[in-house]
């Protein structure tokens, strides 16, 4: 029955499942519906204990009009962030609009944010071994260079075009993405970038290769 298909919790949902296994064949066709329940896609906002939140003030480098005061998240010193992690959108009533010194931590595998209209500038989150996914915020304006190099595992760039970025530094996905695996074949720019450093989409592939001969990522 559909109207069994939307159960409001697990306990609910367990109420209608079917064991196919124990159904006889018989003569008589009939319609199974799947069951899901709908969740977030991120864990709930990471410890801010975890981080240590740095005053700063984010200079367009395209408009010199475009300034913004708020924080930079980045981890707190000793502190290794592992698996699915959601930055806090906030710190003391202040938004965060930047994320950085994230390199170099295996173990995590996913960076979401709490309030991505915030985000401004993604800084210094190089050579993650683990990185899979990285929910690009739709505020971003700047990825700085070599921001985020050497992560081999990273996919999915299909919310790239959503930001904002008006300017990207050079190598930012250099030796990230497998090409040749067809982990990612092209992409999309966004409308609002302005400022492309020369080697920006250099190199993307498995650190120290390119892809074979014929396969390509393809940047529109």
């Amino acid at each position: 029955d559909t109207k069994y298909c939307y159960p409001t919790d697990e306990s609910e949902g367990l109420k209608h499942i079917v064991n196919l296994s124990n159904i006889l064949s018989e003569n008589m066709d009939r319609t199974y519906y799947a069951c899901y329940i709908e969740e977030s896609v991120f864990d709930s906002v990471t410890n801010p204990d975890y981080f240590e939140f740095v005053s700063t003030t984010y200079n367009d480098p395209v408009d010199n009009s475009y300034t913004i005061t708020g924080y930079y998240a980045q981890p707190r010193s000793g502190v290794s962030l592992q698996g699915k992690i959601t930055i806090p959108g906030s710190h003391n009533g202040v938004s965060v609009i930047g994320l950085r010194n994230l390199k170099n931590t295996s173990g995590l595998t996913h960076i979401y944010f709490e309030n991505p209209e915030t985000i401004r500038i993604l800084d210094n989150m190089d050579t993650n071994p683990d990185l899979k996914i990285l929910d690009f915020p739709v505020g971003l304006r700047e990825i700085t260079s070599n921001a985020l190099m050497n992560c081999p595992k990273l996919r999915y760039l299909d919310k790239f075009a959503e930001t904002k970025l008006v300017t990207v530094g050079s190598s930012i996905f250099a030796g990230s993405f497998n090409i040749d695996e067809g982990q990612i074949e092209k992409f999309q720019l966004p409308g609002t970038l302005v400022n492309i450093a020369p080697s920006a989409f250099m190199a993307m592939g498995p650190a120290g290769t390119y892809p074979p001969a014929g396969q390509y990522c393809i940047v529109e």
